[in-house]
């Protein structure tokens, strides 16, 4: 099976602001082309730097990320699409089109952080913690670096289950999908089969109609025993949506990290201090969209 792996570094917390991508392509499991793209990022301004080393001065010369569009979607061409928390790098892919009014291509993607839950028992399932444990040389935050660690977990995925194909794999998860002009399906724990109608299809040329507001009304046990931290602003629901959200379906929500923190959601200008804290716990950080997916 042919996939591609990618992995975004942003400049600063808006989604459109891509200054780096690594592009790895696999052929039958074997890594067959790896490509390093840096941006100047929209906006242009950088807050991010003490975690992917990127700075101003390494970008002014180089490309926009819409200059490249072409040549990044001929490198994937019909390939699935796989990234360590694709929440994220699928957003900032959506985000970067949306802002040239570039419709979506039709992809499918899935997530190796999600499929690493599945298939290991770990203390977390980061980038760094899963390479360590398959022995995977890792820069982490070098784009590239990222996209190879990330290529090949989804090979030894595909070896350690003696199976060809990652979207078998995924069996138990919604494949994310991408569709023109402008919707996607989220990759979720929450399975659909794949011949469903697009009525979960999320449209994001209407951002003004939450497709999601229904979960507000929903109660159930899917976050049992876990203790939430959310910090930002967020696409979908207001801060105290969210917690309304987690304490309906059996979570507890805090307002700080501690060890005994399970998720920090993550929106757009979190606390630098509160992220800062849960890297050096070793808490899950996960978007808002990776939030919704555990509560469908």
């Amino acid at each position: 099976m042919n996939f591609t792996a990618i992995d975004f570094e942003t400049a600063n917390n808006k989604r459109t602001s891509a200054c780096a991508l690594g592009l790895v392509k696999i052929e039958n499991c074997v890594i067959t082309k790896s490509v390093n793209y840096l941006f100047k990022p929209i906006p242009f301004y950088f807050t991010n730097s003490h975690i992917h080393n990127i700075y101003e001065e390494d970008v002014i010369n180089k490309p926009y990320f819409v200059d490249c569009w072409n040549e990044i979607q001929d490198i994937i061409g019909d390939d699935l699409i796989i990234a360590h928390n694709a929440a994220f790098d699928l957003s900032v892919l959506r985000s970067l089109l949306e802002h040239e009014k570039i419709e979506f291509p039709n992809l499918k993607y899935v997530c190796t952080w999600r499929l690493s839950e599945k298939y290991f028992e770990l203390k977390n399932y980061k980038l760094p913690t899963i390479s360590n444990h398959l022995n995977i040389f890792l820069n982490h935050h070098e784009a590239l670096s990222d996209a190879v660690a990330c290529a090949k977990i989804a090979i030894e995925l595909l070896k350690l289950n003696d199976c060809n194909c990652l979207q078998e794999l995924s069996n138990q998860f919604q494949i994310g999908e991408l569709y023109p002009p402008f919707d996607y399906r989220p990759f979720s724990s929450s399975f659909r089969n794949s011949n469903s109608s697009k009525k979960n299809i999320v449209t994001l040329s209407t951002p003004t109609e939450n497709p999601f507001k229904k979960l507000l009304d929903n109660t159930s046990n899917k976050l049992n025993g876990l203790t939430i931290v959310y910090s930002g602003m967020f696409e979908w629901f207001e801060r105290d949506e969210l917690k309304k959200l987690i304490e309906n379906n059996g979570g507890k929500n805090t307002s700080s990290i501690s060890k005994k923190t399970s998720y920090l959601v993550a929106g757009e200008n979190t606390g630098p201090s509160k992220r800062e804290k849960a890297e050096k716990l070793e808490v899950s950080i996960i978007s808002e969209d990776e939030f919704i997916a555990l509560i469908k």
